[in-house]
């Protein structure tokens, strides 16, 4: 129910409200002013590296990259030649290599300990116009092996060739291809080296093999072993007993259907392409494709 206050009691109750509400409003602004600095602190978003524009060096923590992040290395750094793929490391640790597939230089960096001292050797080899010419390394991917010390296998990926390259003198020994034995369009990819056996083992991604050659005697493929579908990485046992290969999972997707609210078929637009894409698991199709 409805209280009425006489009138003198409304007018003397009147300044009481007006003073609450006026104490509501100043704590209101000090509160907001106090807030300020807390509100403009939490929306001042910067980058690690400021204002500094990226930029490559190798002293220290100078690095940025064009994200605004810094690089700060763990211990010392080396620069390899430009567009590094593969990597591996020699048998007893002293020399860690890259093969490196510049623009329009193809290169290896030797990375070499000396009485406890690192230092880099880059060995250049320019690029051949001519794709026929056997002579000269023709292309650099990620597969590298060791033989002994000085012996050194770098795959070629796309020519499907395999090059045996001598350290000591700096030459190219010998090469060996996978397009043999009834295969072409080979796509040497990752290697393992039994060393006691001198057994290369080649990965083929095109092909979805692992092919085998004889370095010490015949110097040829002696066997060919069947894979999953594009094989990526392969390494070899420390008994020499067992080598694993590594692939992608293509275990398919579960059908689902499709949420009318979100997606719905009979109102979409039809492809620009009606044609399917390939199948880049499909032998026929990366083969064809080739």
């Amino acid at each position: 129910p409805a209280v009425h206050y006489p009138l003198q009691d409304r007018m003397q109750r009147r300044p009481a409200s007006v003073n609450s509400q006026s104490k509501i409003s100043h704590l209101m602004t000090v509160s907001s002013l106090l807030a300020y600095p807390l509100l403009a602190q939490a929306t001042d978003y910067s980058t690690p590296a400021g204002t500094r524009p990226a930029r490559r060096t190798e002293d220290g923590a100078g690095t940025v990259l064009p994200g605004g992040r810094q690089l700060n290395p763990f211990g010392k750094q080396f620069t390899t030649g430009s567009g590094p793929f593969g990597l591996t490391i020699s048998p007893t640790g002293t020399r860690v290599i890259t093969a490196n597939a510049g623009q329009d230089l193809l290169s290896l960096t030797f990375l070499e300990n000396s009485a406890g001292d690192w230092h880099a050797l880059q060995l250049n080899f320019p690029k051949k116009r001519d794709p026929n010419d056997e002579h000269y390394w023709k292309s650099a991917f990620m597969g590298l092996a060791f033989d002994n010390e000085q012996i050194l296998y770098p795959a070629e990926g796309d020519s499907g060739q395999v090059r045996a390259f001598d350290r000591a003198t700096g030459k190219w020994l010998r090469r060996y291809t996978l397009n043999a034995g009834g295969f072409d369009d080979s796509y040497s990819g990752d290697m393992a080296f039994d060393s006691e056996r001198g057994l290369l083992h080649v990965l083929d991604q095109a092909n979805f093999r692992i092919a085998v050659f004889d370095v010490r005697r015949a110097h040829r493929p002696i066997a060919s072993v069947r894979v999953g579908r594009l094989p990526f990485a392969v390494v070899l046992s420390p008994d020499r007993k067992r080598l694993y290969a590594r692939t992608p999972d293509f275990t398919p997707y579960d059908l689902q259907a499709a949420n009318l609210a979100v997606f719905d078929p009979a109102k979409a637009k039809k492809p620009l392409d009606p044609k399917p894409s390939p199948r880049m698991d499909d032998p026929k199709e990366v083969k064809r494709g080739r």
